[in-house]
């Protein structure tokens, strides 16, 4: 008679996530993972509010899809940021980038707007306008990064990450602001991954054009992976530049291009620009009504401050009690919204009613790709500038400037 066996089966064995990752599930990129550090850092109030404004501030309400956030952008950057170091640490040695260096370009990257304030890059004008301080974003989220380092014991809980480390993720997010440490001074390329000043080509735009572009309803035609997987670190006129292969020059400039699109047929839209006035005006009206509001917001460069400003001000505005800010969301949620009319510009002097408009390619007047650095098959290690060979798909200009007038009596036919 046949043995039974009745013991239990073996259960299967599954592979375990490793401690140091962490996965998402990304509309742009599909499955992406992060290193632990960086789920440390995610998984802190600082960060946590990013999840509360909106990547296109008031767009949604032109662009009713427009609703994704900083949070969702800054993971992207952080994934896009990790490909690009980990592919020039896998096939350029020579460079001698460690694990160390991309986490740090990892952190930066997911890190590089903690200090972006409310409704969009809105909150710029509004302190310089209103509060009259030159204030950028960027000194902001340093201040920020080191308020949450400070705050949640990062410290102690993330011990791979010393202060010099800690100063080159700084640099990487304000290159302007901040000096690269000694430490890093041999990998100053790395620079050029998060927020790249010298070409204007890096991970935040790659993201924030895919994702604005996804959730506007417009179409971009750039690969991020084939930027990733042609990029090669080469010296050129005793710098260091992330260059790119010979036939991406098409590419290249189509990058560009997508930046400029996005501006005229979003970023300044004349119905959004309206509203984003009305909302500064319900700004000023509730800060001259309200004093607790007032001294709130003059005192937003202290990080506790800074962290109750997100996008849901509007809603605190829409329950004020002052009869003007009441007028003026009563005229957004109606459509009556201030008027725009576009202009050529003349040359003279903007009126009191009137705001210049610039839309370029990101460096003015001037042709972007002249600044970018290419590489061919025959010779790898050797850069160069190249002259257009698409001079057909050129533009006659690669800026355009136009006068916006604004009148705040007249309801705009809104969309």
């Amino acid at each position: 008679m046949e043995k039974i066996n009745l013991q239990e089966p073996q259960q299967p064995k599954f592979k375990k996530l490793k401690k140091e990752t962490k996965v998402f599930q990304d509309a742009v990129h599909g499955t992406i993972s992060i290193p632990y550090a960086c789920k440390v850092v995610v998984d802190t109030p600082e960060f946590q509010r990013l999840r509360r404004l909106r990547q296109l501030g008031m767009a949604y309400m032109v662009y009713p899809s427009a609703t994704h956030t900083r949070f969702e952008h800054s993971l992207g950057v952080c994934h896009l940021a990790g490909l690009l170091a980990a592919n020039l640490k896998e096939n350029q040695e020579e460079l001698s980038i460690d694990e160390k260096d991309v986490l740090c370009v990892q952190l930066a990257g997911l890190c590089h707007d903690l200090g972006h304030g409310p409704l969009g890059h809105f909150w710029e004008g509004f302190a310089r306008n209103k509060l009259k301080k030159e204030w950028i974003h960027e000194e902001m989220s340093v201040r920020m990064l080191d308020h949450m380092w400070e705050k949640n014991a990062l410290k102690d809980s993330l011990k791979e990450v010393h202060d010099d480390d800690l100063a080159f993720i700084k640099a990487m997010i304000h290159p302007k602001g901040y000096p690269l440490p000694e430490k890093y001074r041999s990998k100053d390329f790395l620079l050029q991954i998060v927020s790249n000043e010298k070409t204007g080509i890096d991970v935040d735009k790659w993201d924030y054009f895919l994702r604005d572009s996804l959730h506007l309803g417009l179409k971009v035609t750039f690969d991020p992976k084939r930027f990733i997987e042609y990029s090669r670190v080469i010296e050129y006129q005793g710098e260091k530049f992330i260059c790119f292969r010979d036939k991406m020059y098409r590419e290249v400039l189509e990058l560009f291009q997508t930046r400029c699109v996005l501006h005229l047929k979003a970023y300044k839209h004349k119905v959004l620009h309206c509203i984003d006035l009305m909302i500064m005006d319900a700004l000023h009206a509730e800060m001259d009504y309200n004093e607790e509001f007032e001294q709130m917001v003059s005192k937003f460069e202290d990080p506790e401050v800074f962290m109750k400003l997100t996008d849901d001000m509007v809603q605190r505005l829409r329950e004020s009690r002052s009869g003007d800010v009441k007028k003026i969301f009563h005229r957004i949620d109606t459509r009556k919204l201030y008027k725009c009319k576009d202009e050529k510009d003349d040359g003279n002097k903007c009126g009191e009613n009137e705001v210049k408009i610039e839309i370029n390619y990101g460096f003015e007047e001037k042709n972007p790709v002249d600044r970018v650095c290419f590489y061919n098959k025959k010779n790898p290690n050797n850069a160069e500038r190249l002259l257009p060979d698409v001079s057909i798909f050129l533009p006659k200009s690669f800026q355009v400037e136009f006068r916006r007038e604004i009148n705040k009596h007249e309801a705009q036919d809104a969309q």
